[in-house]
């Protein structure tokens, strides 16, 4: 069994690598400033006088934790696309083509940029999201097949699955379906 496709990768396959590789860093940074605004400024409102216990200052503080948290979470997204905008009005990142092979061997894909051969033990995990297939050769290195691409994504998404499952170990794969 192969899969065969053709890809355009441009800024919005970039955006969602880039943020697929953060979100866990950027979720947990969120939880971090939420605690601790949660925890200092209950803590200010009950040592100021302004809460009766420190129960009810963690009450009276949540609402600017949970706002500190999303705001950081906001933050981190924009920045992210700005990053990724300003690579690309600077040329330091350019859309490509690549025609990917999926296939006994591994991930074979071929672009302007050259040919890259990826055998399945050189792939560290593949995590599928709803747009797009990432295989992570590191935690910060992927190639990124988007299935918005394909011609009947649920059919094509459902044959690379099969094949990541013949070939991978279950403990590597991220699949959705």
């Amino acid at each position: 069994m192969e899969y065969r496709g053709h890809f355009s990768i441009g800024q919005k396959e970039n955006f969602h690598y880039n943020y697929s590789v953060t979100q866990k860093r950027s979720i947990f940074a969120c939880v971090l400033v939420f605690v601790i605004i949660l925890l200092l400024n209950g803590f200010m409102r009950f040592s100021a006088g302004r809460a009766a216990n420190f129960g009810d200052g963690l009450l009276q503080a949540l609402p600017m934790a949970v706002v500190g948290g999303v705001a950081l979470y906001l933050f981190n997204v924009i920045m992210i696309y700005v990053r990724i905008r300003t690579m690309y009005k600077k040329n330091l990142m350019q859309p490509f083509h690549q025609d990917v092979l999926i296939d006994g061997v591994g991930l074979h894909a071929t672009s302007e940029r050259g040919t890259m051969d990826l055998p399945w033990a050189n792939i560290g995990t593949v995590q599928e999201l709803g747009n797009l297939f990432l295989f992570f050769v590191s935690n910060t290195n992927a190639y990124v097949i988007p299935k918005k691409q394909m011609k009947d994504p649920a059919a094509e998404a459902a044959t690379i699955r099969a094949i990541l499952r013949e070939h991978m170990d279950a403990s590597k794969l991220k699949l959705l379906g």
